[in-house]
């Protein structure tokens, strides 16, 4: 009886690791940009030089250009 129930177990985590590989996302070095939308007022202020689009840039040094001044903001 053990020997079924060992037998059912493998089958059982097989058949999950084959669900489970279809499912996966591919990876990518060149993903595309993500969408960055801050409302009516605020867009990312635009790259001057062109080295810097090749590098990947650390969110902490992007920095907000506004429109028109916002009443308020929320940072998360």
């Amino acid at each position: 009886m053990t020997s079924s129930l060992s037998n059912t177990t493998s089958r059982r985590s097989i058949s999950m690791s084959a669900d489970s590989s279809k499912t996966r996302r591919a990876r990518s070095a060149f993903a595309p940009s993500p969408k960055c939308n801050f409302g009516p007022k605020g867009t990312l202020k635009k790259v001057q030089n062109n080295d810097q689009l090749i590098v990947i840039q650390d969110p902490s040094s992007q920095r907000l250009h506004w429109i028109s001044p916002p009443y308020n903001i929320l940072i998360i």
